[in-house]
């Protein structure tokens, strides 16, 4: 089985890479409170982890991916609750470019970004489309809720929003070692949103409305109801994301 993990790799084997037909998974996430039951990496750790399941299955398929060391720090300047590691939306949006490009220094043009934290999706779109301007390069930005709605949907009975049922049961298939004993409900008061039949972070918003305080709007940490999380709803999403972005790779390889 070959290496799968930029940073367990020799400055010889990356070199040997072929750059043509080997694609760069950079995961991005967060570090920020996630209720008394999740640890505050949730996002990081199950965008890696994610990360890693879709370069095995490219692997599978004879598709080289290698995944660079997950970008922790994300944009969280709302999230009040203890543990937030935040970077300001210029800082984060250079490190991601300077991630990059130091891609592109390395000879390696097919990479991806796939996403684990709600707060980046509109930042990581304006920095992939500057970085095509300044070097025609395209890197897609693969956010694994968006790419799943219509699972999220099916499986989870409340919502799919922060630290809730949804997200809950993919750290739970991810294998995220949590004390469900901990798990809470909370329903998080969102005056200025529009009805929808089911709240799912990652579905297209009607309204964009800037960020406003976390603890303003809920005060445990967990926007709905961790309680109803289990791990076979997490497998049935994580099996999308997989097998979605694994898909979306190979119509990549051939552009």
């Amino acid at each position: 089985m070959k290496k799968i993990l930029w940073n367990e790799m020799t400055m010889n084997e990356i070199g040997a890479l072929d750059k043509e037909k080997t694609v760069i998974i950079f995961p991005t996430g967060a570090i920020e409170g996630h209720g008394p039951h999740l640890q505050v990496d949730c996002d990081s750790f199950n965008v890696t982890e994610l990360a890693k399941r879709v370069a095995l299955a490219c692997q599978e398929q004879e598709i080289n991916a290698v995944v660079i060391p997950t970008l922790q720090f994300g944009y969280s300047e709302w999230m009040n609750y203890p543990g937030k590691i935040s970077l300001r939306s210029k800082t984060f949006r250079s490190v991601v470019w300077d991630v990059c490009k130091s891609m592109v220094d390395n000879g390696f043009k097919k990479i991806i970004i796939l996403n684990g934290h709600g707060g980046n999706p509109n930042f990581l779109a304006i920095t992939a489309q500057e970085f095509y301007q300044e070097y025609k390069v395209i890197i897609p930005v693969i956010d694994y809720l968006r790419i799943s709605t219509d699972i999220i949907d099916k499986v989870i009975e409340t919502s799919f929003r922060h630290a809730d049922e949804g997200e809950t049961s993919v750290s739970l298939a991810l294998g995220m070692d949590i004390d469900m004993k901990k798990a809470t409900k909370e329903v998080p008061y969102m005056p200025h949103e529009m009805p929808e039949a089911k709240d799912i972070l990652g579905a297209p918003q009607k309204v964009i409305i800037p960020l406003t305080k976390i603890t303003e709007r809920c005060k445990s940490g967990v926007m709905g109801d961790a309680t109803k999380a289990t791990k076979e709803k997490g497998e049935k999403i994580v099996q999308a994301v997989v097998e979605r972005t694994v898909a979306y790779i190979k119509r990549f390889l051939q552009y």
